[in-house]
């Protein structure tokens, strides 16, 4: 799940024009990135985008590095991205990033009358939650996806996260980089 820090203030000050072009300059970048790593976006919320990559009945370690190394990538393109802003006279944006990995289910969730793509369950809910603690340019990781990815980055440990709604304090990790 990304995020775009302090975007709601920062539209208060841009025409509304200037916002939607905004938005989705950066909506169109981000999802060449996203699907360039095979990842699924599932919705977008105002300026948060979620996105899902599936494993497919195969093993997790892959899917989660391809999901990290997506973060990493989203990331890595916002500095061109905010010096096109700056030629444009936009703002600059700044992203945060979480990745984790659980059980969850997807397909169409709704209605007869009204439905849509979805994925439900506390791990979506545990990523939109540890998205609100990365600093702008930052991807945070869970636990669990650290465990599962820990040979193929590179990360620093943050110990005992309290995060909304959740009863125990939480070990996150900040991506440093990407071993090879």
């Amino acid at each position: 799940m990304s995020d775009l820090q302090d975007f709601t203030p920062m539209s208060e000050t841009l025409s509304p024009e200037e916002t939607i072009k905004t938005i989705n300059r950066y909506f169109t970048r981000m999802i060449a990135i996203v699907h360039e790593y095979g990842g699924i976006i599932v919705d977008f919320f105002g300026d948060a985008l979620l996105v899902f990559f599936d494993p497919l009945d195969g093993p997790v370690v892959p899917v989660i590095v391809k999901a990290v190394d997506c973060a990493l990538a989203m990331q890595n393109d916002m500095d061109s991205f905010n010096t096109e802003n700056k030629l444009e006279g936009l703002p600059e944006l700044k992203m945060r990033i979480a990745v984790n990995s659980g059980e969850v289910v997807v397909g169409n969730i709704g209605s007869d009358t009204r439905a849509k793509y979805g994925i439900v369950g506390a791990p979506v809910n545990l990523t939109n939650r540890i998205q609100t603690v990365a600093k702008a340019g930052e991807v945070v990781i869970s636990e669990s996806a650290h465990r599962h990815a820990k040979r193929k980055i590179i990360a620093e440990r943050l110990t005992g996260v309290k995060l909304k709604g959740i009863r125990e304090p939480m070990n996150l990790y900040v991506v440093k980089t990407r071993q090879n």
